[in-house]
């Protein structure tokens, strides 16, 4: 499996297990953090989708919400 979109530092910190979704706006996978061995979501924006200060002020917002929640599930 490619995952050509991810830098390769991220590469070295998480193992990917699968991709949950993709579509023109991002990437999103599922992932085990190795340093830490929990499971977390990277989601990671198109390269074209970065020519938008919107789209990337929407990413950073999103991000910034999704960091605050806080379930057990």
């Amino acid at each position: 499996m490619s995952y050509q979109l991810l830098p390769k530092s991220c590469l070295s910190k998480y193992e990917i297990e699968k991709t949950l979704s993709r579509s023109h706006f991002a990437t999103v996978y599922l992932a085990i953090q190795k340093p830490l061995n929990r499971k977390v979501i990277i989601k990671v924006i198109a390269p074209q989708i970065t020519q938008s200060e919107g789209a990337i002020k929407r990413f950073e917002r999103e991000a910034k919400i999704l960091s605050e929640l806080d379930d057990p599930g």
